[in-house]
């Protein structure tokens, strides 16, 4: 029996993956061009045979069968695959690769460059760096130069999970697998693990991070950052007579309306209830703390139009700036939240801003604009 085997490279370890049900095989692969070079490739790469070989006494399959077993796994398998030999030139390739990869079928062929199929690429909006380099993996025959797996996004939004194989006789093997619904669904996890589910802001977690993150700022500029706490003034009162439907649909404007006043680059957060707290980054003075607080207490002293009814609340705000005490976090919070509780005590529909040495009252523009040490 003749002894003449077709060996598959690295890649042939592929056919054992999920197959895609229903995709047909496509008649461009020239498998009888790569079983031409099977002298090239080493003995240890793995050989296809049929699986009955034990029964028939050690049979193994001929090249005809061998190539058409290799071009029905390549074809069936959800990744892409392209093979480019030490000559930078497209060996093995299947049609899932031109589909991940956006390429026709005469740029992404047997025997084509990699030069080529990069250029396209490249023209596409790929590759906004050099890959000269990618060339140079090819032939260098060092399994180092090659990074296992990485993530691109493509300029048409999808993603991909790219996975190098370098061969030490050069030559390099990559499989491209389309992860934009996993990374989607990833994305989504990580939103519900950080925002509130009802208003969409952040959270507890992230307004925590976030506020670690202008903590540690302050060091370097201090009283540029700011903490507000929030409390709605007669929320359950909503609640009790309209609603927890109304209540949850008070909130949402809440959070619209306190989004539509804060300055761009702070943040919004719920941190439960009608609790509801603001970082305010890069301030210039202090008085933009002040103008900040005017505006929200402004805006949530105006009616709330609801479904089945127009109600108005109020807000009461207190503040603390972050300075650079050495005040933890947690600290800055418990400044913010004493004045808080000082405009409560003055009569609500107010603001407080925290000082280390006492707290000074800012009353909103209903009131008389004088100043009340406390």
């Amino acid at each position: 029996m003749s002894k003449k085997f077709f060996h598959a490279n690295a890649f042939g370890l592929l056919a054992g993956q999920n197959a895609r049900s229903g995709k047909s095989a496509a008649p461009d692969m020239q498998f009888n061009a790569l079983c031409g070079h099977t002298s090239e490739l080493p003995d240890r790469h793995a050989a296809f045979a049929s699986p009955d070989v034990a029964e028939r006494g050690g049979y193994e399959a001929g090249p005809v069968e061998t190539a058409e077993l290799l071009r029905v796994t390549l074809e069936n398998i959800i990744q892409g695959i392209i093979y480019y030999g030490p000559d930078q030139r497209v060996r093995v390739h299947n049609v899932r690769a031109q589909e991940i990869l956006g390429l026709p079928s005469h740029i992404l062929r047997s025997g084509a460059h990699m030069r080529d199929v990069h250029g396209f690429l490249k023209g596409q909006g790929e590759f906004a760096d050099d890959v000269d380099y990618l060339g140079r993996m090819v032939v260098s025959g060092n399994p180092s130069s090659v990074p296992k797996v990485f993530e691109r996004v493509r300029p048409n939004g999808t993603t991909i999970e790219i996975r190098g194989t370098q061969l030490h006789d050069g030559g390099v093997v990559w499989t491209f697998t389309d992860i934009t619904q996993r990374k989607a669904a990833e994305a989504r996890i990580e939103h519900m693990a950080l925002h509130d589910a009802l208003t969409g802001l952040p959270n507890r977690v992230l307004f925590g991070l976030r506020l670690d993150r202008a903590v540690k700022q302050a060091t370097a500029c201090p009283s540029r950052n700011a903490v507000l706490a929030l409390d709605l003034d007669r929320f359950k009162l909503v609640n009790d007579s309209y609603g927890h439907a109304a209540g949850d649909q008070l909130l949402c404007i809440v959070a619209e309306r306190l989004g539509a006043v804060v300055p761009a680059g702070g943040t919004v957060a719920r941190l439960g209830g009608d609790e509801f707290a603001v970082i305010l980054t890069d301030l210039g003075r202090e008085a933009e703390v002040i103008r900040v607080c005017e505006s929200i207490v402004a805006t949530l002293g105006e009616p709330f139009p609801l479904d089945n009814a127009e109600v108005e609340i109020g807000v009461s705000v207190g503040g603390a700036l972050l300075l650079d005490d050495g005040a933890s976090a947690d600290e800055i919070l418990r400044r913010a939240d004493m004045a808080l509780f000082e405009a409560k005590a003055a009569g609500r529909g107010t603001y407080c801003m925290y000082e280390k040495t006492n707290y000074c009252m800012f009353e909103n523009a209903a009131h008389t604009r004088g100043r009340q040490t406390k």
